[in-house]
């Protein structure tokens, strides 16, 4: 035990001795630009210093200025109609309102646009009434009336911006029929079942069939022609009448006593609007109202009630009575006749070194050397009158005089 005492002491006394012999280091404060390091030799007390410059380069800041130029600004205002006001009807309150039948869309709703062309001198308006609504136009009549395919196809309105008519909307009412209105209104669509104010009236009830009053001059009873009358599946506020005329008659209309043949076709009635419970048929591409039609008999093919044209009684031939004033003899004029239904055609050429010379009463007129026609209406109030033109004066006579 003694002995492991000893041996610890003799361990303590040992340590402590090493630890007071290990050497001591300070450390200087350090320059920005120099580091100096104390050497300490471990086997002496006296210091010895020794100093390290390290060289450090300056700092060099750069600056860059940036100049930006911005380019000026141009606001253009883009053309605009100042002139052409809005045109939708404003007393419009929506649906039911005031009733259920009797209501218009607002125009929010619609909605509805006005653009200017590019002239800056017209202004359009094109837009489309919401289902279950057709549009109207307000002509400045006692009543409406609706666009086309009865209002439901696209409206496109248009309005001068500049001229004589500035800021007066309108409408083409009928393939060229330019109409000013007043407003135009998205209508609740009526839903008509049947024909009830276009009557089923307008075949011409003086017709008694084949015969009468006369062999030459009739007309098919309506029950062999059996009009059919019904709603127009594609315009849902209008009516049409549809036939087929029995084989040896043809259609003919018949308006404020005129009788129109050529070129007439279909027959048709608004139920609505300002022109509703009157029919129209389509005449060249136009429609054209009437009272009555009828399928008339097919007339001869021969002239019946135009006789041959008077030819000038005092014509005498070639230098008769002078060679300055003379004409050709109605033998040396060759006419030819020939119908077209109910209307007499005749045509000639005067002989060369002659014109056709026309006295329409007191007056004469010129047609010239070429292939001449006249017209004559077999059926006309005043029969066998022959004209130069349909509805122009009435031919005296003719004459083939000398140059």
């Amino acid at each position: 035990m003694i002995v492991f005492l000893m041996l610890i002491c003799i361990i303590l006394f040992y340590v402590n001795t090493v630890s007071g012999c290990i050497p001591s280091q300070e450390i200087e404060p350090i320059d920005d630009f120099t580091t100096t390091t104390v050497a300490v030799d471990p086997f002496t007390t006296t210091a010895v210093p020794t100093t390290t410059t390290i060289p450090i380069d300056p700092v060099t800041t750069t600056t860059t200025t940036t100049t930006t130029t911005e380019e000026p600004t141009t606001t253009t205002t883009a053309p605009f109609c100042a002139n052409c006001l809005q045109v939708y009807n404003n007393d419009c309150f929506g649906e039911g309102n005031p009733d259920a039948d009797n209501w218009c869309v607002p125009v929010d709703e619609v909605p509805v646009t006005i653009d200017i062309n590019a002239a800056g001198d017209q202004c359009s308006s094109t837009f489309q009434c919401p289902s279950g609504t057709f549009a109207s136009f307000d002509y400045g009549e006692p009543t409406e009336e609706s666009g086309v395919n009865a209002g439901m196809d696209p409206v496109t309105i248009t309005c001068a911006e500049t001229g004589a008519n500035v800021g007066r909307w309108w409408y083409n009412r009928y393939d060229s029929v330019q109409t000013y209105l007043n407003k135009v209104t998205c209508r609740k669509t009526p839903s008509p079942t049947t024909c009830s104010v276009c009557a089923p009236t307008i075949y011409d009830p003086n017709c008694y069939g084949p015969g009468f009053p006369d062999a030459n001059d009739w007309c098919a009873t309506e029950a062999a022609v059996s009009p059919q009358y019904s709603l127009d599946p594609f315009y849902i506020d209008q009516c049409v009448a549809e036939w087929t005329c029995p084989t040896g008659t043809y259609a003919v209309y018949e308006s404020g006593g005129t009788v129109i043949t050529d070129e007439v076709s279909g027959a048709f009635c608004q139920e609505t609007g300002g022109n509703q419970g009157s029919w129209y048929a389509t005449y060249f591409g136009n429609p054209i109202y009437f009272d009555t039609f009828k399928c008339k008999n097919l007339p001869a093919l021969t002239c019946t009630f135009c006789l041959p044209m008077v030819y000038n009684p005092d014509c005498y031939g070639v230098d008769n009575p002078s060679n300055t004033d003379w004409c050709y003899t109605e033998a040396e004029v060759t006419v030819n006749y020939y119908r077209d239904v109910d209307t007499c055609i005749a045509a000639f050429t005067c002989p060369y070194g002659t014109d056709a010379i026309f006295d329409l009463g007191g007056t004469d007129q010129n047609a010239g050397s070429q292939v001449v026609s006249t017209l004559c209406d077999e059926f006309a109030a005043t029969p066998g009158q022959w004209r130069i033109d349909i509805g122009g004066d009435v031919i005296t006579k003719f004459t083939c005089k000398n140059w």
